[in-house]
């Protein structure tokens, strides 16, 4: 009998939360916003691929030719100098060995001193002309937002998973082109 009023307490509770929750009003969506829409972008492959990304890094990859052979230059005359200093003249006096060896001192630091302002430099010009490019790019992200009402376009570094579909990387490359012919 006692399992029976269990049963019968059970099954009223049941039915009881069964009607309470099938009245609840379920909220109803505002038909008259606007449906979000959301973009990603690629901006190193933008600079990577768009024509105008590749002719910047053509260019800074010239001129960092150009100064890497200077820096290779300079090394390749220290370098003369020190197999000079190891295989000296027996007609040289102490006084020229001297001056030998101070003047391969001085080269050697003036070698590691191009050496070092070289690579900041094109660190500082590398910086330089990806901001550059990035805020071309930007530009052209924030013409697209509003053209195509995008309510988020996302940096693909920043987004940790996301559909292919939202990729709008393509079209970005395509615009970032046609702005500078």
């Amino acid at each position: 009998m006692r399992k029976i009023v269990i049963f019968v307490m059970l099954a009223l509770m049941v039915a009881y939360a069964t009607v309470a929750f099938a009245q609840r009003e379920t909220p109803r969506r505002d038909v008259t916003a606007p449906a979000i829409k959301i973009g990603v972008v690629d901006f190193q492959r933008v600079i990577r691929e768009s024509r105008l990304g590749k002719n910047a890094t053509a260019v800074f990859m010239r001129e960092l030719e150009a100064r890497r052979a200077a820096v290779v230059a300079k090394e390749k005359e220290v370098l003369l100098l020190e197999e000079e200093l190891k295989k000296p003249d027996p007609k040289w006096s102490p006084e020229v060995r001297k001056e030998k060896r101070e003047r391969l001192e001085r080269e050697v630091r003036d070698f590691r001193r191009l050496q070092s302002d070289t690579e900041e430099d094109m660190k500082k010009k590398e910086v330089e002309v990806t901001q550059a490019i990035i805020a071309e790019i930007r530009e052209v992200v924030r013409s697209l937002q509003k053209s195509d009402a995008f309510t988020l376009l996302l940096d693909r570094g920043i987004a940790l998973a996301h559909d292919e579909a939202i990729d709008v990387t393509g079209r970005v490359i395509t615009l970032y082109d046609a702005t500078k012919k």
